[in-house]
């Protein structure tokens, strides 16, 4: 029918035949683009909340239902959810339709990991920052500032950011190997609700007592070079307490930034403390500092390992670099 109309427009303004099929072909053509749907010309509006149970509690909750009725307002669709089968379901549902605008990782940075790892990194994300460090948003700039926040999501263009592979799993942040990754194992290991500052103080007491820094081997892009007692991996800068660890790491240099301290033992750990608290440069005396895309440690002794602040399992250890393979959406 619409095609006989668009016919009949032509035949009734009298005109050659060659001028009535120009007329008939080109107001088909309009009539078909108005009929068949564009999918770029869908609106990206549905944003996806994957929820850290453990975050969204007091405090969080009510963050969380302040951004919810802040994103409503802004004319955005939310679905909020913990469960990750649903989560996958939602991103399944946004990506078919065109309408996802990104997923919003509500939590700390092991939340973030935790989902870009799920659900892979060709969709744009978002962090807001409800966990204890929170090492990936600090470094961009992202608070839980809600009117800020929606902002971003309304628009910011994603940037395209380096992330780590550590024996398959995605980080965003950094990985380590030695006394730190031992109180991780110990934190987590009696965890049973949100973490605080003030829950790293027994597990970092036990430690101390208990870990005997063992050598750890160390190849970089399949070289090896002299072991050391605690081994750093940044994709970004900075660690726990915000402390500038590797002030030269980028997420968009195609490389990762190494942090090798060769002496182990408490009070060479309170040295290396020290020395990065109070140097300008934010550089840990008595340690080196290498860069690489594909880092490998291993030991003959049972050392831990840490990823974004999560018990990662113990050595060994293949951490490579994968560029510019997340879109994140961050304040412009």
């Amino acid at each position: 029918m619409l095609y006989k109309s668009a016919w009949r427009v032509a035949k009734l303004n009298n005109i050659t035949q060659t001028q009535q099929f120009t007329l008939f072909f080109v107001n088909s053509l309009r009539i078909e683009s108005s009929v068949m749907p564009n999918p770029s010309q869908t609106r990206k509006n549905l944003i996806i909340l994957g929820v850290n149970p453990r975050a969204g509690t007091g405090k969080g909750t009510e963050k969380l239902d302040e951004l919810v009725q802040a994103l409503q307002d802004s004319g955005f669709e939310v679905e909020q959810t913990t469960d990750l089968r649903t989560l996958d379901a939602y991103v399944g549902a946004g990506q078919n339709t065109g309408k996802l605008r990104a997923v919003v990782a509500c939590g700390g940075d092991g939340t973030v990991r935790l989902l870009v790892d799920r659900l892979g990194t060709k969709i744009p994300f978002s962090v807001f920052p409800l966990g204890t460090e929170n090492l990936l948003a600090k470094h961009f700039g992202i608070t839980t500032d809600v009117g800020k926040f929606c902002k971003i999501l309304t628009s910011s263009q994603p940037i395209k950011i380096d992330v780590g592979r550590a024996n398959g799993q995605i980080f965003l942040s950094m990985v380590s190997a030695g006394f730190d990754a031992d109180v991780v194992r110990r934190l987590h290991a009696e965890r049973t609700g949100p973490i605080h500052h003030t829950s790293y103080f027994w597990p970092v007491w036990k430690s101390i007592f208990a870990y005997r820094f063992p050598p750890i081997e160390i190849q970089v892009d399949g070289k090896k070079v002299e072991p050391g007692r605690w081994t750093f991996i940044f994709n970004l800068p900075r660690y726990a307490l915000n402390l500038a660890l590797a002030p030269d790491a980028r997420a968009d240099d195609g490389l990762l930034e190494i942090k090798v301290f060769d002496k182990g033992g408490f009070w060479n750990g309170m040295a290396y403390f020290f020395s990065v608290l109070f140097r300008r440069d934010g550089r840990p005396a008595k340690s080196r500092h290498l860069r690489g895309r594909v880092i490998e440690l291993a030991s003959t002794s049972k050392v831990p390992f840490q990823i974004d602040g999560d018990a990662g399992g113990e050595l060994p250890l293949r951490v490579e670099l994968l560029p510019e393979q997340l879109e994140l959406l961050v304040p412009e």
